[in-house]
């Protein structure tokens, strides 16, 4: 949504979101749960203006739970998620560090994307919009699942050793004397064939 100078006072900036709400296909804030709806564009707020509208919120942690509120970042994101742990090498004797590249902002603006498309389809379908919903930690937790217990209560992969270049004998970086080497070769099989 396109931010409009409140140059004529209240009244004139509530006009001017209704009418913008009337013909927009998709709404999309990521603001945090109960700012939209303060703001006039909340989606209960915009289907009653456009039934037709797909109404997108990203938050930082979800609409409900105890830190729906919360304000949130990329970083806290990657910490609360495990992601930070994992990619220092914490459980080897390495310490947390934190992605640079903000990959919990990038793929939770990815999952919105799907979601609005697909609730774009569904409107071509039934010409109905609806509310499509995700958030920074469950992105993460997307990106970190390869990490979580199985069933089994073993990681489903190997941790980063203390440097960071592997996660096993099959699968590291090695250095040699012409430079770096990228070996993937996880089975017995790949091994052997190496």
């Amino acid at each position: 949504m396109t931010a409009v100078p409140r140059s004529g006072g209240a009244d004139d900036w509530e006009t001017i979101l209704h009418r913008l709400l009337e013909t927009a296909d998709v709404v999309h804030d990521n603001l945090r749960t109960g700012v939209a709806e303060r703001l006039g564009f909340g989606w209960e707020q915009v289907h009653a203006i456009n039934p037709r509208t797909v109404h997108s919120h990203l938050t930082a942690y979800g609409s409900s739970g105890p830190l729906a509120r919360w304000p949130g970042s990329d970083q806290t994101a990657q910490a609360l998620c495990g992601l930070e742990h994992e990619q220092g090498a914490t459980p080897a004797g390495g310490h947390p560090t934190w992605l640079r590249f903000g990959l919990t902002d990038a793929a939770s603006g990815l999952l919105s994307v799907i979601g609005i498309l697909q609730a774009l389809a569904e409107r071509e379908r039934t010409g109905v919009g609806q509310r499509v919903e995700t958030d920074i930690l469950r992105a993460g937790m997307l990106l970190a699942s390869d990490a979580f217990l199985g069933p089994d209560s073993l990681p489903r992969r190997g941790h980063l050793d203390r440097e960071q270049t592997g996660l096993g004998p099959g699968c590291r970086l090695y250095e040699t004397g012409d430079g770096w080497l990228c070996v993937v070769a996880p089975s017995d099989d790949e091994r052997a064939a190496m």
